[in-house]
């Protein structure tokens, strides 16, 4: 077994290395376009459906869900179920997607990498939490809600499970290294509410009915 400062280094790398791949940078590429100069500006599912159709949009979000499954189980069987080392990979997969450092560092927004490491650490809460995002963001017909909503819960989910199963003795320092990948995807959101307020946001609605 690995010294654990060793160990947690190695997922915290394993996991930015993870997040740092953007499909939507090189499906835009493909394609002759650069992602962050169009739509929104960032190199993201939500961007890549404005840009590039929903179709991309869906390969995207895959692709950013798995990269951060990934990340957490990968640290899970390097670390021996560590639940430190689940968290920080999960976190750090966020934070790669946000700040790749070949693009850079300027990459999405993280959500889609979020919600898989919601999955790694708990399938049901993630079906639970993601049926519930997406209802809220439906009727408010913008994305940014949806996001909001799971960003405020992953941590708070984190916090609570000790009682109900999950990281046992880690659950509150697991919400506080949650709090970073949460914390900077909210100061990333700023400027989507200020353009709800401004009545120049992307809606849902207006997403699905683009073609591609």
């Amino acid at each position: 077994m690995m010294p654990f400062f060793l160990t947690i280094s190695l997922c915290i790398l394993a996991g930015y290395v993870l997040g740092s791949f953007s499909m939507s940078h090189f499906l835009a590429k493909q394609r002759g376009v650069e992602i962050r100069e169009k739509g929104s500006g960032n190199a993201g599912a939500s961007n890549a459906a404005i840009v590039l159709g929903v179709k991309a949009a869906v390969i995207v979000a895959l692709f950013d869900i798995l990269k951060g499954t990934l990340a957490v189980l990968l640290a899970k069987v390097l670390s021996g179920g560590n639940g430190y080392c689940e968290v920080s990979a999960g976190t750090v997969v966020v934070l790669g997607h946000i700040f790749p450092f070949y693009l850079g560092f300027r990459g999405g927004k993280g959500f889609a990498a979020l919600l898989g490491t919601l999955l790694a650490y708990d399938w049901r809460f993630f079906l639970i939490l993601a049926a519930i995002g997406l209802v809220l963001g439906l009727l408010s017909d913008y994305i940014v809600v949806y996001t909001m909503f799971i960003c405020g819960t992953v941590p708070l989910f984190l916090g609570v499970t000790p009682y109900i199963g999950w990281a046992n003795q880690y659950g509150l320092w697991c919400a506080l290294i949650a709090c970073a990948a949460s914390g900077v995807m909210v100061f990333k959101h700023l400027e989507n509410f200020r353009k709800i307020r401004n009545g120049t946001e992307f809606t849902i609605s207006g997403v699905l009915r683009k073609k591609g």
